[in-house]
């Protein structure tokens, strides 16, 4: 018969303990992280995963009177402050200078509301964006909301026929189309009445009036091969096409109302054109500072699927601006803002001050890295909690 198998080896005797620290001792491991730790890490986090919407305004803007008016979410309003269903943000993003609305034309904007823009608010809440402020209030339904920018005395502050046109039908192109006329993304009245588009006659001050003018019509897309040829539009892809067409120019005025505007999906692109345009102001600083900050468009009004109660639920604080603002002006409404709404939205608001760029200029930016909302110059930091 075979021999027996032989016995398992006896185990190997277990290694001495070995210790993760040096011979002289462990450090001391890091304290918790406070809450105003948690809090500034959580805003800095949104901030550099989308950037983060922002509505600047004036301490003793009657926004502020209605915010502090509100019983609970549901009276939440946004400030329709470029047309009768028009609310204009800023995108504050890594890639960006950090303007805030009306930089360039002395405003001295120091409260400000930051809102997260992640995907979900993004597609939901905005109808299209442009490299810097449009005048977007004499573009909304080709009317001339703001009086003081437009050059038609006749011309009325609401709708002219397009919006209404646009949104006779129901759903589809013809819905999305009465949302974005109406949000601002089409020509400047300025535009349709002066400009010579190549191929497009100039509308007369009757035509736009009345309804008739073509312009008026549709949104004047940057991006899509559909408008292509209409209003300086539909085929300006990249940062230099833009630059071309709209700053690369012997007349650099009014850039802000003769550009083009960028649909929500083409945000990247939107983003990288601002960046070079800047860019491109930076070096050139000697020029009229018309246009630093970028603008986003929503649509504030019927069938706007719940627009404010979605932003009131993307609420990451509220902001003090301190190169824009005044310390003594702003901090107390902050503080009052702060506790109102910490009190009907249920949970503890927080204030957020930072450095923005000061009036008419780009002196902190560095284009050639992302925004640290933490280094200096900026230096985030968290009032209140």
């Amino acid at each position: 018969s075979p021999p027996p198998p032989s016995p398992p080896p006896p185990p190997s005797p277990p290694l001495p303990p070995q210790s993760p620290c040096p011979p002289h001792g462990c450090p001391p491991p890091p304290p918790p992280m406070s809450a105003a730790e948690r809090t500034l890490v959580r805003f800095e986090a949104s901030f550099l995963s989308h950037g983060l919407l922002t509505h600047s305004m004036n301490s003793g803007d009657h926004w502020v009177q209605s915010l502090l008016g509100m019983s609970g979410p549901q009276d939440f309003r946004l400030q329709r402050d470029c047309g009768e269903h028009c609310s204009a943000f800023t995108l504050l993003h890594p890639k960006l200078p950090l303007s805030i609305f009306a930089n360039g034309m002395g405003y001295n904007n120091g409260v400000g509301l930051a809102f997260h823009a992640n995907e979900e608010v993004w597609s939901s809440v905005v109808q299209c964006m442009s490299v810097v402020d449009s005048n977007s209030a004499n573009r909304a339904c080709c009317a001339c909301y703001e009086r003081q920018f437009c050059p038609m005395p006749s011309l009325g502050q609401h709708d002219s026929g397009y919006c209404a046109a646009a949104c006779s039908s129901s759903g589809g192109e013809a819905d999305a189309r009465c949302k974005q006329l109406a949000a601002g993304c089409g020509v400047n009245t300025i535009s349709a009445r002066f400009d010579r588009f190549p191929g497009q006659v100039a509308c007369t001050e009757q035509e736009i009036r009345g309804g008739h003018c073509r312009l008026c019509e549709r949104p004047q897309w940057c991006i899509d091969p559909g408008s292509a040829g209409f209003a300086n539009g539909g085929h300006i892809d990249t940062p230099e096409q833009w630059l071309d067409t709209f700053y690369r120019v012997r007349d650099k005025r009014w850039i802000g109302s003769k550009q083009c505007k960028y649909k929500p999906d083409q945000r990247e692109a939107w983003i990288e054109t601002a960046h070079e345009y800047n860019r491109q102001r930076q070096a050139h600083a000697d020029q009229k500072p018309e246009g630093l900050e970028n603008e986003v468009n929503l649509y504030v009004g019927p069938g706007d699927g719940g627009v404010e109660a979605l932003l009131a639920r993307s609420l990451a604080g509220l902001l003090f601006f301190r190169s824009t603002g005044q310390e003594g002006r702003d901090l107390p409404v902050l503080r009052q803002l702060r506790s109102h709404l910490s009190r009907v939205l249920g949970w503890q608001v927080p204030i957020f001050a930072v450095t923005n760029e000061p009036r008419g200029r780009l002196r902190h930016w560095d284009h050639s890295r992302p925004l640290n909302l933490r280094a200096p110059p900026y230096h985030l930091q968290l009032v209140e909690t």
